[in-house]
């Protein structure tokens, strides 16, 4: 059980997630639980549905997490909000962090039965205005009530505002950050990412129509067909591995390209040994796997969605282009693949931009100005 030990006047934090798989939202609570100031805040997380690999780490490394469903992930749990009332009281938490829609709604619920309760929810997703209907009835509804509404990124913040008609001052801005991930790393990993190759091409998503894979898969075609030396190393796992994997194949691209499923802690064991790290999602708010290739000092291709166009100096620091293309992908990977120059200075500029603005520090730090204006401290 979760010690109940309480210094004088030392804010309690509780940060809620729907779940703990694997994603942008669950990244930012394990760098919160890990880089928050200790000093300042008494900090506890907890989940509403199943376990995952964040909190399996999380608590692995010595942290209490706290799942708050009574059933597995897939079935309903209505009571879910109760249970977290219960547990709020009694931590005694004075503010409850929210990281989507589920666990806002339970937060609302807790904040009209708990006095003194104050809350802060923080929005991941950039698809906006996509969400279905039901999903932006219950977000517009829901979002009137937590003392502070955050977006990780600009162009996030805007289409929040523009798709519920508010204004955007409403939105806190707080950009995620991301530990070092050039820190950690081993041979072994080398071995098997490169595996001999002049270049390697890097890839980390979730293969959901989102991330844009076969958009990078017939980029990859097209540069196959000119010749050029290169390996293609596909770091995630989804409902659309199969359909992918079939692309791939009538693509005749399994000399350069591989799936190699989820890799446990893949930023650090990964990206290090990349030379040309890809994105090529069709939406995002503000990519979290983008700010851990800018720490890991490879260069980096991805589209112009989400904050991407904020977070990369185009020609500077990377190259953007527009999602949905193969054609202009493939011309952006052929510049870094054929010019080791340009690589070179595009991995160390976004290393530099990642040192100035997106560490773990910088964020947490963020946060914990948050957490006192908001508890009026």
């Amino acid at each position: 059980m979760i010690s109940e030990q309480r210094e004088p006047h030392k804010p309690r934090v509780l940060i809620v997630n729907s779940a703990l798989y694997i994603g942008g939202a669950e990244n930012v609570t394990a760098t919160l639980c890990r880089e928050i100031d200790r000093t300042r805040f008494d900090v506890f997380v907890a989940h509403l549905k199943g376990n995952g690999p964040i909190a399996q780490a999380l608590e692995s490394e010595g942290y209490e997490v706290v799942r708050i469903a009574l059933t597995d992930g897939g079935q309903r749990d209505f009571f879910t909000s109760v249970r977290l009332r219960r547990l709020i009281i009694q931590l005694d938490i004075d503010l409850i962090h929210t990281h989507d829609l589920h666990s806002m709604v339970d937060g609302v619920l807790c904040g009209w039965t708990v006095p003194g309760l104050r809350h802060a929810t923080t929005f991941h997703y950039g698809n906006y205005p996509r969400p279905t209907r039901r999903y932006q009835t219950l977000e517009r509804v829901f979002m009137r009530f937590p003392n502070r509404l955050v977006a990780v990124g600009e162009s996030q913040r805007r289409s929040i505002a523009e798709t519920y008609n508010i204004a955007v001052e409403r939105l806190a801005l707080i950009r995620n950050g991301v530990p070092d991930v050039k820190t950690e790393s081993s041979t072994e990993d080398q071995d098997s990412v490169r595996r001999g190759a002049e270049i390697v091409i890097g890839s980390i998503s979730t293969l959901i129509p989102q991330k844009g894979i076969d958009v990078l898969l017939r980029a990859i075609r097209i540069l196959a067909d000119e010749a050029l030396r290169f390996r293609v190393v596909l770091v995630g796992d989804g409902y659309l591995r199969s359909s992918l994997e079939s692309l791939a194949k009538e693509l005749d691209l399994n000399a350069y390209v591989e799936f190699v499923g989820w890799v446990d802690d893949a930023a650090r064991r990964v990206l290090p040994w990349v030379d040309v790290f890809v994105q090529s999602s069709l939406w995002e708010a503000m990519s979290i796997v983008i700010l851990e290739a800018m720490s890991s000092g490879c260069a980096i291709v991805a589209t112009t969605v989400g904050d991407n166009s904020y977070i990369i100096r185009d020609a500077e620091s990377g190259l953007l282009v527009p999602p949905g293309s193969p054609d202009m992908l493939a011309a952006s990977l052929r510049k870094v693949i054929t010019d080791r120059s340009l690589r070179e200075h595009l991995a160390r500029e976004s290393r530099n931009d990642y040192e100035k603005k997106y560490t773990a520090r910088r964020m947490c730090a963020d946060y914990e100005e948050l957490y006192l204006e908001i508890l009026g401290q």
